[in-house]
């Protein structure tokens, strides 16, 4: 078996048990889940809302998935949902090793450029969290995929000429116009680069946009059919031009992404921040696979950049194209010092983790997390440190400490999956309404509670959303089943609570 699908089958191992055992976050995941409850129970399959309120913020195709799984298994299995992110990423770094062909440690740089993809701190959550970034990241990759077979066999017709604007399209229908714009700017950064702009009206020809247009005119006029005027104008205008203007969700500065990126490129973000830009510098570029990596890199980073919403999921896209040309040149430079410096940086922290927890411990700062897990998972991670600097200052072989980082990191993600269900009193909902539902009775649901109207997903019709202050102030002679938070209980001497988490079930 090929090292490649060793490390595809350690990563689908590390992250399986997390997969299985966590709840739904109530920020995001929950509210799709919400969502497509009440598409379903309306019967539309274009429009939505949210507890009553138009949602245009999405394109239907992610939601269409979620209500596939409630109709195919009566309820939203964790494990499953959770496949939709992690088969795009193993699909993405698939088909970017395709893209980096045969040739002179070619082998090598797939598979350090999968170790490092796999686990590069962002990508790694998203590749398990019931989001629809990831997918719309793996329409991109493919539609860079089809784009780069038509420019290496130079031939403009057949399969890929129909693949490329499917590909768009589907990127588009997953997450909305970053999906189309980032892909088509890349490429079109690309060839200009390599000074062949007629290419840019054979890929962006007659065949791509009739494809886009004829798609994309029948989702707005079942969008029209269904939801009417309003809705459309919504989705097309207030939830695109407005948002990237001037954004009413997310705005953050130009610059957020130059300061992000540190943090969630880790334990990579040093090497391959600085691989790429001393290969820039000294112009290291040498084939066409690396020029484009780059142009579609820098090019996303630019472009969402200048976008007002900000979010840094919307910075995945990058990722592999970032992570594949700064491997690529990353023989060029295994001797330099600056180079091993930027992996014993995170090794070290790694490696006197077990005293960071110790000192939190004894300040009593873990708040709901288990000691011994920490210990646990943070011992895993001294060791990781200790056998990175080892391969770094005895064999100095950046190529082993990658793959050291890796393998340690798996392991720990893979430790701490097994605990997740402890913490999911305090992650999510579903734990607090399955110990309300026991009573078999309607249940009160506090409404101060951050996203409360979404725990109709577990509880369906048998909930309302109160006011807990009011409730207590008329609580004598009567029955009722009310999840609130903890701070409240005082506030009902005289009735049964049960704590779950920072939230509580009054009877």
């Amino acid at each position: 078996m090929k090292r490649s699908t060793w490390i595809f089958l350690v990563a689908i191992i590390a992250l399986l048990p997390i997969m299985i055992f966590r709840d739904y976050t109530p920020d995001n995941e929950l509210r799709y889940l919400s969502i497509a409850d009440e598409a379903l129970r309306n019967g539309t399959f274009f429009t939505f809302s949210h507890q009553g309120v138009p949602y245009a913020d999405k394109p239907p195709l992610y939601l269409w998935i979620v209500m596939a799984c409630r109709l195919i298994f009566g309820c939203y299995p964790m494990v499953v949902l959770s496949m939709f992110s992690l088969v795009p990423a193993l699909v993405i770094a698939g088909v970017m090793n395709s893209m980096v062909g045969k040739g002179y440690n070619s082998d090598s740089i797939k598979e350090l450029s999968t170790v490092m993809l796999l686990s590069c701190g962002l990508f790694l959550g998203t590749a398990i969290v019931v989001r629809m970034d990831m997918l719309m990241c793996m329409f991109i990759v493919l539609a860079v995929k089809s784009f780069w077979n038509m420019y290496t066999s130079r031939r403009f017709s057949g399969r890929d000429t129909w693949l490329f604007p499917i590909y768009l399209f589907l990127a588009l229908f997953t997450k909305g116009p970053l999906g189309l714009i980032i892909p088509m700017a890349g490429v079109a950064v690309f060839l200009l680069s390599v000074r062949r702009p007629k290419m840019l009206c054979k890929c962006f020809g007659l065949k791509t946009w009739a494809v886009l247009l004829l798609l994309s005119g029948v989702w707005f006029a079942a969008v029209y059919f269904e939801g009417g005027h309003d809705y459309l104008n919504n989705l097309l205008f207030h939830q695109t031009v407005d948002r990237a203007v001037s954004a009413f969700h997310h705005q953050r500065p130009f610059w957020h992404y130059a300061v992000s990126l540190w943090y969630c490129m880790q334990p990579w973000a040093f090497l391959l921040v600085g691989v790429t830009v001393v290969a820039v510098c000294e112009r290291t570029v040498k084939s066409d696979v690396q020029r484009l990596f780059l142009s579609i890199a820098v090019t996303t980073f630019v472009v969402l950049s200048c976008v007002s919403s900000k979010l840094d999921v919307y910075m995945i896209p990058a990722y592999p194209f970032l992570v594949y040309y700064a491997v690529s040149n990353l023989s060029a430079f295994n001797d330099n010092k600056w180079v091993r410096l930027s992996v014993a940086v995170p090794s070290v922290i790694f490696a006197v983790s077990p005293i960071a927890v110790w000192f939190m411990s004894d300040y009593q700062l873990l708040g709901n997390f288990s000691p011994v897990l920490l210990y646990a998972a943070s011992s895993l991670l001294c060791l990781t440190g200790i056998a990175v600097l080892s391969a770094l200052y005895r064999r100095r072989d950046v190529g082993s400490a990658v793959f050291f980082m890796g393998g340690g990191l798996a392991l720990t993600v893979f430790l701490c999956g097994w605990f997740v269900g402890g913490l999911n009193p305090y992650l999510g909902y579903g734990d607090v309404c399955k110990l309300a539902a026991q009573s078999g009775h309607s249940v009160l649901v506090d409404k101060n509670i951050s996203e409360a109207a979404d725990m109709d997903v577990y509880l369906g019709k048998r909930m309302s959303l109160v006011d807990a202050d009011s409730v207590s102030r008329n609580v004598h002679g009567k029955d009722f089943v009310l999840i609130t938070d903890t701070a409240n209980i005082s506030k009902f001497p005289n009735r049964t609570a049960e704590r779950c988490g920072r939230l509580c079930v009054i009877r």
